[in-house]
């Protein structure tokens, strides 16, 4: 069954090159040590694309026997338990765009194979550890068609369910709390008078210059300072550095000791 539906899915790549494409192809293999690069490419490319082929290589196929009766409904929920119970391997994306105004004719593709792995989370109040089956039928099969493992599970590109991911959010970039916001209101910037207060605010920035622009640090530890000093730290972050965020941890797991640390995150951890 998997040779057939793999056999249909590579036909049917191989009619649509050879009926109306003319540039031949080279797919671009994706994981987490390229993905920026793709991710630029997929921007630049789907405003412009005319239609998009998605395909998956899972760890599995097998589930309920299809009936010829079935409705259009009840087909989508027996192979919708199937997505659901194997893990996803590949995920294979075509984008066509075309090369000449003549309806019909001529279009390039780019294909990309991205390796995902769902890596799991273990933070403070939010644990994500996703399970799912490994058929062996399609485990052999996958393996004879020369899939790398190793680099599904070390270099796939992670990805996380909805849930998961507003709980990261919220995590990383929490809402300013009541200590960081009590000194200058909802929508006033704060006002540095005093020459210590300027001294101190200078220097938690160039510290904070010096980790975005020298250090191979992922993240930076903001100093310990009182509210009305983080707040003004947090608002010149906010101008100089608004794709860094600050995430905010209890210390030592006393929950009215905070420490705050800027994060230094690329595009895909955010």
């Amino acid at each position: 069954e998997e040779d057939h539906y793999q056999a249909f899915f590579r036909l049917v790549c191989a009619v649509s090159c050879l009926s109306f494409c003319t540039v031949r192809p080279c797919t671009m293999n994706v994981d987490e040590g390229n993905f920026s690069v793709a991710l630029g490419m997929l921007e630049a490319l789907l405003p412009r694309c005319e239609f998009v082929a998605l395909d998956l290589e899972l760890t599995g196929i097998t589930g309920e026997s299809l009936v010829k009766s079935d409705t259009p409904a009840l087909r989508y929920t027996r192979l919708r338990k199937v997505g659901m119970k194997y893990g996803i391997i590949q995920v294979g994306l075509a984008i066509f765009t075309r090369l000449s105004d003549i309806p019909g004719f001529e279009y390039q593709v780019h294909p990309f194979n991205f390796f995902v792995f769902p890596r799991g989370v273990s933070l403070s109040q939010l644990t994500f550890s996703p399970g799912f089956t490994l058929d062996a039928t399609g485990v052999e099969f996958n393996r004879r068609n020369g899939m790398d493992f190793g680099r599904w599970i070390g270099k796939g590109v992670t990805y996380v369910d909805s849930p998961t991911e507003a709980a990261l959010r919220r995590h990383y970039t929490p809402e300013p709390s009541a200590e960081d916001t009590a000194q200058a209101g909802p929508y006033s910037p704060v006002v540095l008078s005093q020459e210590s207060d300027i001294k101190e605010v200078e220097l938690a920035m160039a510290q904070i210059d010096h980790f975005v622009t020298s250090s191979d640090s992922k993240e930076h530890k903001l100093p310990n300072l009182n509210s009305f000093l983080i707040r003004a730290i947090r608002e010149r972050c906010a101008q100089k550095y608004a794709d860094l965020p600050i995430e905010v941890r209890q210390k030592d797991g006393n929950r009215w000791s905070k420490e705050r640390f800027l994060l230094k995150l690329s595009k895909e951890e955010l």
